[in-house]
């Protein structure tokens, strides 16, 4: 068999086995493992089947619970009356289903991806299984004409011989002595001698050409029989492969559908949400900000933002100028000394001062709400037009002015703490701001007047303190 066509059937075997997942005949018979090895490997396998989960199926497990998680959030927000829609209780709790609903929209998302990476290995599986089955499938039809033909040899040859067994039977045994017998003299006995002799061999040749024939025809029905054999189980793969290729389709075709109707119920549920938060806040005067603005907003005023953080200098950097005495002589002054806008590696830098003197009421902490979205500051509600100033002595860094999202808002950069690590505070909200970029601040310094701008319920400010890019709990550096 050609190199080719061996390589073609070794692969229409490998894929036959990884689809069915047993072992087949033809790998029996070239395994050189023993038998203990093989039960402890069949072994280690049913243990791992019993203790792990493919992706696939932890996909369908979280999808599961999370289903449980948000009927039993419809049930508990069903037992509220209409009067009890507008409180704090209400809306966690609606928030929470709104968390499930979108850990639920992720996991389909995966669920989708899963889906088409698991359809694009199939086809490549299936790409290759068809090249497999052409290849063998013309050797097959290659081998079965070679049959034909020595069906066709042997026929000749078989009928040849049998016209000899026919005319040998017809004339008898003893007609070849009665020729030899009856010769007239020596040279006529050798002369007939010599022709039985040529017509023995000649029948003799047709026998082993005969034997040759059958043994050949029986040679190439075995392997045309494999062939045919992997052919047939090939094509029951492909098959198989095929019909999961559409499942798959089929599916991602079914979440798709099922993503687009939860995301108008999430979108229903995002819009009451801040709804009710809007009219929770006008009672109580905690004012805080909506919690469900368009994403893609929020992630441009991060990008900017973050832009602006990555490339602070270091204290030095930005304060560190020469000077001239009266003598010519250079001078450098130091970023760490009392007259630097900025600190420089020094623990007194966290030492801050409240951003709304005399408003220390939360109405929202840092950390995150009940639907698992962050709230990246702490807001403190007070009066329109309520002093805003510096939680510590810096440089203004960004000052933005926006109806969406901070609102007007305004960054400072105070400069590095003991471990060297840059400190950045954030003031958002404001109805005017009093600052621009570049201005330095003293602690306490009035940088704006409070409001309500932007994504906001109401006038508050929302205040945040970040540390080396990230934002943390301002609460544990905060002194009246």
């Amino acid at each position: 068999m050609k190199p080719i066509i061996k390589k073609s059937l070794a692969i229409l075997i490998s894929l036959a086995m990884l689809s069915t997942g047993g072992i087949s005949a033809f790998a029996a018979e070239n395994t050189t493992a023993n038998t203990s090895t093989q039960k402890a490997a069949s072994a280690a396998e049913a243990t791992t089947e019993l203790t792990t989960q493919s992706p696939e199926e932890a996909l369908n497990q979280q999808k599961t619970d999370l289903e449980a998680k948000l009927k039993e959030s419809e049930e508990k927000l069903a037992k509220y009356e209409k009067s009890q829609m507008a409180t704090e209780e209400y809306i966690n709790s609606l928030d929470e289903k709104i968390g499930y609903m979108n850990q639920d929209l992720s996991v389909l998302d995966n669920q989708i991806s899963t889906a088409r990476a698991k359809i694009k290995g199939l086809k490549k599986e299936t790409k290759e299984l068809k090249k497999a089955i052409k290849s063998v499938q013309k050797q097959y039809d290659k081998t079965n004409g070679e049959i034909e033909k020595l069906n066709k040899e042997f026929k000749k040859t078989y009928n040849a011989y049998c016209l000899r067994m026919r005319a040998m039977y017809i004339s008898g045994s003893d007609s070849i002595l009665v020729a030899l017998f009856t010769s007239k003299d020596i040279s006529q006995f050798l002369s007939r001698y010599e022709m039985i002799k040529a017509v023995s061999k000649s029948d003799a040749k047709l026998l082993k050409e005969a034997k040759k024939k059958t043994k050949e025809i029986n040679a190439k029905s075995k392997e045309i029989a494999k062939q045919k054999a992997t052919l047939e189980k090939s094509k029951t793969v492909l098959d198989e492969k095929t019909a999961i290729i559409e499942k798959e389709r089929d599916g991602i075709e079914s979440k798709q559908a099922e993503i687009a109707q939860k995301k108008i119920i999430l979108a229903q549920d995002r819009a009451e949400s801040d709804s009710l938060l809007a009219e929770y806040a006008q009672k109580t005067q905690m004012y805080t900000e909506y919690k469900y603005e368009d994403e893609e907003l929020l992630k441009q005023v991060d990008n900017e933002i973050n832009s602006v953080l990555s490339g602070l200098k270091t204290p030095e950097e930005a304060t560190t100028a020469v000077k001239s005495d009266k003598n010519g002589n250079k001078h450098t002054t130091s970023a760490d000394s009392n007259t630097s806008p900025l600190y420089y590696n020094s623990a007194a830098i966290l030492n801050l001062t409240y951003p709304a003197p005399g408003h220390y009421s939360i109405s929202c902490g840092f950390g995150h709400y009940s639907s698992g979205k962050p709230h990246t500051g702490t807001d403190y509600p007070y009066p329109v037009g309520s002093k805003v100033v510096a939680a510590q002595k810096g440089i203004v860094i960004k000052t933005r002015e926006l109806n969406y999202s901070y609102g007007k808002y305004v960054m400072i950069y105070h400069g590095t703490d003991n471990l060297g690590r840059k400190i950045v505070t954030l003031y958002a909200h404001n109805s005017q701001l009093l600052v621009s970029t570049g201005q330095t601040v003293k602690k306490g310094q009035q940088i704006a007047r409070g409001g309500s701008t932007g994504n906001s319920t109401g006038p508050h400010c929302h205040f945040e303190l970040i540390i080396d890019g990230n934002k943390v709990n301002s609460g544990p550096y905060l002194s009246k």
